[in-house]
Order: structure tokens, then sequence, then C-alpha cells
């Protein structure tokens, strides 16, 4: 008798929580904040000083430094400055590239702003 009653009390403990819902447990992400829109100055423009450019060969290199009064002058051969004036050009892409990268972003930023998101 005795052991009927620890069979039937071990079968009543979990008949209690047969008739209950399980509980559904969602686990949601916290909301996703938008970082603040920061509108940074856009850098002030270039203000280039144009470079001097003398040629001088065999012969007129002594009347050059007389008249100048330079004592030493930096030459670029033909290659050097075909490479100068390309890595001028290739820095000229890159800034214009850049500059048409930021003009989108402004854009878009603008319109997000103004509630006109085509997207």
């Amino acid at each position: 008798m005795k052991n009927v009653l620890v069979f039937l009390l071990i079968l009543s403990v979990p008949a209690c929580s047969f008739f209950q819902k399980p509980t559904e447990v969602s686990i949601l992400p916290p909301p996703i904040k938008e970082p603040p829109l920061v509108h940074p100055k856009l850098p002030s423009p270039v203000n280039l000083t144009p470079p001097t450019f003398s040629i001088l060969t065999k012969d007129n290199a002594l009347s050059y430094f007389e008249k100048s009064g330079h004592s030493v002058v930096f030459a670029v051969n033909t290659e050097g400055y075909e490479a100068l004036s390309g890595n001028i050009q290739e820095l000229r892409r890159y800034i214009l590239e850049s500059q048409s990268v930021i003009e989108f972003y402004k854009r878009y930023i603008e319109e997000k702003e103004n509630g006109n998101d085509s997207n």
C-alpha cells in the first residue's frame, strides 16, 4: 500500500504542470538606434602656387646661374617629368572620385532628413 501511495504521488506531481500552457520565450534584439547624422565641413579649396620651370642645357647653364643667383638646381629628366605628370593626374582622379562619393552621401543624407527616402 505504501508503494502505491508513493507511485501515485510521483505521477501526480508532474500532472500539475500538464494543464498549463507552456510559456513562450522570445528573445528580441535591442532596438537599433541610428547614430546622429554628422555634416562635416568640406575642406577649403586648394590654393596652389605655380612652379617655375627653366630649361638648362650645356650652353645656357653658366648664364642661368649668373643671372638667377642660384647655386643649386633641382633637375628632372624626361622620364621623371612624365612620371611626375602621371602621378599628378592619378591624384586628380582620386580627388575627383572622392568628391563624387562625398556628394552622393551628402545628397542621400539630405533626402533622408527631408523624408524623401526613395529607397
